[in-house]
């Protein structure tokens, strides 16, 4: 079942959903596994931390699913603190699944640039998570700064990290792994 997962985290309007949809098509056997959209399950919008845990575990089954078949999976969401990467990769069964994890920012102005053509394209539950990225403690992986970035330019350079593996991780060991 190994495959590759590629992870693009970030604040909100980052490029991470845009950036992962063009990958998803770029790869030979891709799919793009987008959380905001399985938060879309709870229709008052409030994403409270059950729900978020389910649908952490919904995702991690979706990829699941897509490895054993064949596929590599591209996932975005903010993932603003590690303990909640960490959820999201306890349910991922494969161990022997290539994890790239990439941290896509941007400045403030481009970010606020970036709203209007947003907003026009809203689906889903969205929500500005900047507050939350003030203090990132998550140091695994690699970054990106997309502020002067086209997409396509975006798209390179994930790329680049893969074959480098500086974005490459480890799955947090499961309890019944051992000590």
């Amino acid at each position: 079942m190994a495959g590759t997962i590629i992870i693009l985290r970030g604040e909100t309007l980052t490029g991470k959903t845009t950036t992962a949809r063009l990958l998803a098509r770029l790869l030979e056997r891709g799919a793009h596994v987008e959380i905001d959209a399985l938060l879309g399950f709870f229709p008052d919008g409030q994403p409270d931390p059950r729900r978020i845990g389910v649908v952490l575990a919904s995702a991690a089954s979706c990829v699941n699913h897509l490895l054993s078949a064949g596929f590599d999976a591209v996932v975005d969401w903010q993932f603003w603190e590690p303990e909640l990467l960490d959820l999201f990769l306890a349910g991922v069964r494969s161990r022997d699944a290539e994890v790239h994890l990439v941290t896509l920012s941007a400045s403030r102005e481009a970010r606020r640039a970036r709203r209007p053509a947003a907003d026009a394209a809203r689906t889903g539950i969205r929500s500005d998570t900047s507050a939350r990225f003030l203090a990132d403690r998550e140091r695994r992986g690699a970054r990106i700064d997309t502020s002067a970035l086209s997409l396509q330019d975006v798209c390179e350079a994930v790329a680049e990290i893969m074959d480098s593996k500086r974005g490459l991780i480890k799955p947090p060991r499961r309890p019944a792994e051992g000590n």
